[in-house]
């Protein structure tokens, strides 16, 4: 075990112990030399973080000590430098004026960035290039400044940024500058409310900040608690903090323990490798169940950490709330990915992207938009989201109001039309009227929509676009929201607020602007996983930080994660920096890694380090980290690889699962992760007794039963519905292929002939692709075909109407000809309206070639109608539906058909019927009809017409 004696004391205000568990017990120790007379006075401890003083509040609460606050060390800066800065007129420096400053400094800039400033990235590079220039020296900054180079450049508009808000606004480097001051003058009364101040286990900081605590403790008003890692490279830093603050506290400045030889690793910890990483959560989560049920360990004295968030802090969420193990720590959701934050960004982003459908529709559908008023009773997204596929919508306001308009009209047409023909049922008729109601109703709600999003002009103040955007939230977010929703749209109203402040700075002001400056300001991250001290802590490494518990389990040491590969800065490149006398980023940021890794891998008296084998992103093949080989190495005396891994499986300090099945092989029932976990072990062990599976209880229902039928059936030697034979399947059966039920089109008899599993997934299952509209380019090949028979068909039904039909073996005269032409010219304006022609040079192309086709198409018919001495009696003729005849075509199976003859001919003399079907496409298909007519059951119609 990791002796946790003190490696280090200075009289009683530095205190530098080495990084373990017990470290809490050092801070209650100087917590109660402050009692006088059996009373605490006053103690304020500065932790690392905020997680860190939730969890010491309440285990300092069951020591039994009170009067004590805990902050962070920019809430102390606040407390001692706040005030001066607000009599000065100074503000906070919000991210929304922050980002609004840069994008001023970038419309300023005609350096290399200004070319680019439009691109997302470029704020967000800006702003990490900043945050290091402001951390940086003088001589630095200056040094970089007089580069003429592309970091120059960000060095000089670094200095054009801080020329910007040094008057008006603050930030956290000017908040410690400000108390550092207000101490060192003695203008702080409040300071003395404040008590022995505790810095504990402080991390690295900032330049002002540490002159705030050299302040600080030349005052002789602090103690502080460092904690080392035995790591040379990475105590440096621990080492400089404790050398300037021991002296400044009249105290040795000999803290750098050379003479002390400290193990960097512990000598007892749990290695563990899964299959992948679900079932690595899986398996933490049955060690947290051991805990919590065998070693009677509290949950909040438990801890899951990764590096990675991405997948982890989301898989390990779902994986804790499916357990039923609440759990604490922050929540890696940003505020724009809260159900708020996604109705505003939906909202403000509508008009820019034209109105288009699909962001229309994912914006209704993905977030709680509840419409107000006459709208409501319409609302329903997936039926809107229907209707808008079978109006043909992409975008645009023009073609919403046209598209809508028209489908309404039409669907009302249509079923008027067809109920009189007897072609629909009542109830069906009834149906497409309340889908044009719905369709209107749905115009209705987009042209209100569109008159509400009507922003600001550009040039207005940032506050009127901000007023504008909550009025537009607070009237389409449905009041139903609740939880920690509610506290994302407080949030989200904080936001808008922030731009009130925000109008005394002087770049343009347009509605594009500020989409992007909210959408920059939703990237906040929001919330919590629970409170602190009631759950399992999930976290980062970094956001343990402070932190000890009995236990952690560090999940993903995947190598390429831990430590992640660092990413060269593409404004402040690292040959430059170091030129201008910064210091050393990347060994800066791999000692921070490290130190991280040991703080969190030393925070637990026992610790487990997992990886998976398989990626959780590609799910390659994945490696364990250098720092999981360099813990097994520890934990095995000598050198230790990957491919070493296997051969250990038997050391007691490895747990090798290479499934889910031997994951829970071994385990009591007690130690089930969650209600999934329990079956499947209680079939392994039944199976593991050698009863067969299909036996068991849990085998009987629900989805092991079907896995059971499955592989039963699959190894049978007969053919059976898994295989593809769907023979057995009674009528009466959901899947069945209804041919004895209902007529069937001969159409779809030529999909069952063409592919039978088309046909299930199509005819029996009832699926189909959806198609989402797309700009027509050029009248499509269906649209076409349509178009042409809706022309003959107006065309034929109008001469029989009115008497003017040629007869038998007449050929069609002019007068014909013009009737046609007008019949189809009215049908091309009402494709022009629904939107389907295209763009007007191709649809002029493609309607000379249609008009082309129907004159050709008389004159074809003239001469085939003389040949045959047959002349037109039937349009559109139905067989099959309602009450009219049903052609039964087979007795024995049953089968019945029904369908629509586009047109029927009869001979003079009566003696022969010619049955005709309109063909626009290739005929290369049918080709094979002058062999068989039926083409082996793939062209049936004609047969089935017949």
């Amino acid at each position: 075990m990791i002796d946790s004696a003190k490696i280090a004391i200075d009289q009683d205000r530095l205190i530098v112990e080495r990084l373990s568990s017990n470290l809490p017990q050092t801070l209650w120790r100087l917590v109660a030399d402050e009692k006088r007379d059996d009373v605490l006075a006053p103690v304020t401890v500065v932790t690392p973080s905020r997680y860190a003083g939730l969890a010491l509040r309440q285990e300092l609460g069951r020591e039994g000590f009170v009067n004590v606050r805990f902050m962070v060390l920019p809430m102390l800066a606040e407390l001692l430098g706040g005030a001066a800065l607000e009599r000065e007129g100074r503000k906070p420096l919000t991210s929304v004026v922050e980002t609004i400053t840069l994008r001023q400094v970038l419309d300023e800039s005609s350096g290399p960035l200004s070319r680019v400033r439009e691109h997302p990235s470029t704020l967000h590079s800006l702003r990490v290039a900043f945050g290091q220039l402001r951390n940086a020296s003088d001589a630095v900054r200056a040094n970089l400044a007089a580069r003429d180079d592309l970091s120059g450049d960000v060095a000089r508009m670094h200095d054009r940024f801080r020329e910007l808000v040094r008057d008006d606004w603050y930030d956290l480097e000017d908040l410690a500058e400000a108390a550092a001051e207000q101490v060192r003058l003695g203008e702080t009364p409040g300071l003395g409310d404040l008590g022995l101040i505790v810095l504990y286990l402080p991390g690295r900081v900032s330049s002002a900040q540490a002159k705030l605590l050299e302040v600080l403790a030349q005052d002789g008003r602090c103690a502080v608690v460092l904690g080392i890692t035995g790591d040379e490279a990475v105590d440096e830093t621990v080492r400089e903090l404790g050398a300037n603050l021991g002296s400044a506290l009249g105290t040795s400045d000999n803290v750098s323990l050379d003479d002390q030889q400290l193990a960097v690793l512990p000598d007892s910890a749990h290695l563990h490798i899964s299959p992948n990483a679900h079932e690595e959560l899986r398996w933490v989560i049955r060690q947290v169940v051991r805990e919590a049920g065998e070693s009677r360990t509290p949950l909040h004295r438990m801890a899951i950490l990764y590096r990675t968030a991405d997948p982890y802090a989301a898989m390990i969420r779902d994986e804790l709330r499916m357990a039923g193990i609440p759990m604490a720590g922050p929540d890696a959701e940003t505020l724009g990915n809260t159900a708020v934050g996604r109705t505003l960004r939906g909202l403000l982003s509508l008009s820019s992207n034209n109105f288009q459908r699909t962001d229309v529709m994912a914006w209704l559908s993905g977030c709680p938009v509840r419409p107000k008023g006459p709208h409501a009773r319409y609302f329903n997204p997936s039926h809107w989201d229907a209707i808008t596929r079978k109006a043909g919508i992409v975008g645009g306001m023009e073609q919403w109001r046209a598209r809508l308009d028209s489908h309404a009209g039409w669907l009302s047409a249509e079923a008027d039309r067809r109920e009189a023909a007897g072609e629909i049922s009542e109830a069906r008729a009834r149906g497409m009227m309340a889908e044009a109601s719905s369709t209107r109703g749905l115009l209705d709600f987009i042209e209100t929509l569109a008159a509400d999003f009507e922003p600001p002009s550009p040039g207005s103040k940032w506050a009127e676009f901000a007023d504008w955007a909550g009025r537009l939230l607070n009237k389409y977010l449905s009041d139903d929201i609740s939880g920690s929703e509610e506290e994302a749209l407080r949030r989200v109203h904080r936001t808008l607020d922030e731009f009130n402040t925000a109008d005394s700075i002087g770049n343009a002001h347009d509605h594009a602007a500020f989409l992007e400056m909210v959408d920059d300001a939703l990237r906040t991250p929001f919330g919590h996983l629970g409170p602190t001290g009631r759950g399992v802590f999930v976290s980062s490494f970094a956001g343990a930080s402070g932190m000890t518990f009995d236990a952690v389990w560090m999940v993903g040491m995947i190598e390429g994660a831990v430590p992640p590969p660092g990413n060269p800065d593409p404004l402040l490149p690292e040959p430059q920096w170091l030129a201008s006398g910064g210091g050393d980023r990347t060994r800066q940021r791999m000692a921070d890694e490290r130190h991280q890794y040991l703080s969190v891998v030393n925070s637990a008296a026992r610790r487990t380090l997992s990886y998976p084998v398989a990626h959780p992103a590609s799910q390659r093949q994945a490696y364990p980290s250098r720092w999981f080989l360099e813990q097994a190495s520890a934990l095995e005396g000598e050198p230790v690889h990957t491919s070493d891994l296997p051969r250990l499986h038997e050391r007691g300090w490895l747990t090798v699962d290479i499934s889910a099945e031997a994951a829970l092989s071994n385990l009591p029932k007690t130690l089930m992760a969650d209600e999934h976990d329990y079956r499947l072990y209680r079939l392994l062990r039944w199976r593991l007794s050698g009863a067969r599976l299909g036996d068991h209880a849990f085998a009987q229902s629900g989805p092991v039963a079907g896995s059971v039928r499955l592989s039963r059936s699959r190894f049978q030697p007969r053919l059976t519905e898994f295989d593809g034979n769907l023979s057995s399947i009674s009528d009466d059966d959901r899947f069945s292929v209804g041919l004895r039920r209902a007529p069937i089109s001969s159409t779809g008899l030529e999909s069952w002939a063409t592919c039978p599993y088309r046909y299930f997934l199509g005819s029996v299952l009832g699926l189909r692709a959806l198609e989402t509209p797309e700009e027509t380019i050029s009248i499509n090949a269906l649209d076409r075909g349509a178009l042409i028979h809706a022309i003959l068909e107006r065309f034929m039904r109008e001469s029989m109407e009115t008497g003017s039909l040629p007869p038998a073996g007449t050929p069609w005269d002019s007068a014909d000809r013009e009737r046609l032409m007008e019949i189809a010219h009215r049908f091309f304006e009402d494709a022009e309206q629904r939107g389907a022609t295209g763009k007007r040079l191709l649809w002029d192309m493609d309607r000379a070639t249609i008009i082309s086709d129907l004159e050709t198409f008389l004159e074809e018919d003239s001469e085939a109608r003389a040949r045959h001495g047959t002349a037109l009696v039937e349009v559109e003729a139905a067989f099959g539906f309602g009450g009219g005849t049903v052609e039964v075509i087979d007795p024995e199976t049953g089968i019945r058909c029904r369908g629509l003859i586009d047109r029927v001919d009869v001979a003079g003399d009566g003696e022969s019927i010619s049955v005709i079907d309109y063909k626009t496409g290739s005929a290369r298909p049918y080709a094979g009809m002058e062999d068989d007519i039926i083409d082996a059951g793939r062209h049936l119609q004609m047969g089935v017409y017949s």
